[in-house]
């Protein structure tokens, strides 16, 4: 429903299914802002029948990870023997960096998980003070973007994606290191979102990566032909106005 008050379905049975706007895509995006989604169909991918990680320790950020407390995980899945083998051939090509521990299925998937849920960076953890960010950037960049931003913050980092995505935990200070953190991240192409910091912050500080007045007056004319009059999740994607 738009703010119009309007019903609308897009998207439909099949996969290619889209002339003008990718109102899926548009809608999973807008965080509320531009209609309330009524119903919602899913598309989801079987579960692999096995799963299997190899877990190397100590390689640098360009490798992924810290040198003296680094864990680099690599997943493979898909049928019992496929993954079994798989993982036994990388093993064997991976021997030069230190050799690799074998997590079968529960334990490979507790990993995953903990990865997932950022669970070093928890609310009830040694960093539930710090703010933490959202980073994405390209794959190939990010390995030296974290090591970087690590050292210079003295704060640490998670990778996912192959380095696409990186969670950052920063020391507290008073724009939880924002004025930095986002002109690194455009200058490789990417963008941070402040996902945890106390309000006093959140308040100063905007939470989605500022966008070019080029994207930004897109957007609103966007908005507008939305919602018009603003009712949709005000205030939720630029700080300060009722975008």
């Amino acid at each position: 429903m738009s703010g119009f008050g309007e019903l609308f379905k897009t998207g439909g049975k099949v996969v290619k299914n889209v002339t003008g706007y990718d109102l899926c895509k548009l809608l999973a995006g807008s965080w509320g802002t531009l209609a309330v989604m009524t119903e919602v169909t899913l598309k989801v991918m079987p579960k692999p029948e096995a799963e299997r990680t190899l877990l190397l320790r100590g390689l640098d950020d360009v490798a992924i990870g810290k040198p003296e407390q680094s864990m680099t995980l690599l997943r493979l899945e898909g049928t019992a023997t496929s993954a079994a083998h798989r993982a036994g051939s990388l093993a064997r090509l991976l021997a030069d960096y230190g050799g690799a521990e074998l997590l079968e299925d529960t334990s490979s998937a507790a990993a995953w998980a903990a990865i997932r849920d950022v669970i070093p960076f928890a609310a009830d953890g040694p960093r539930a003070l710090w703010p933490i960010w959202r980073i994405v950037c390209p794959p190939a960049a990010g390995g030296a973007f974290g090591q970087t931003l690590a050292r210079d913050s003295q704060g640490e980092v998670i990778y996912d994606w192959g380095g696409g995505l990186i969670w950052a935990a920063l020391p507290p200070v008073a724009d939880a290191n924002a004025g930095v953190l986002r002109k690194r991240v455009e200058a490789i192409g990417g963008h941070a979102m402040l996902i945890r910091a106390p309000e006093e912050t959140r308040r100063a500080v905007d939470v989605f990566h500022p966008q070019p007045a080029g994207v930004a007056a897109l957007n609103a004319r966007v908005k507008q032909s939305f919602d018009p009059k603003h009712i949709l999740n005000r205030g939720r994607m630029v700080r300060g106005t009722a975008s």
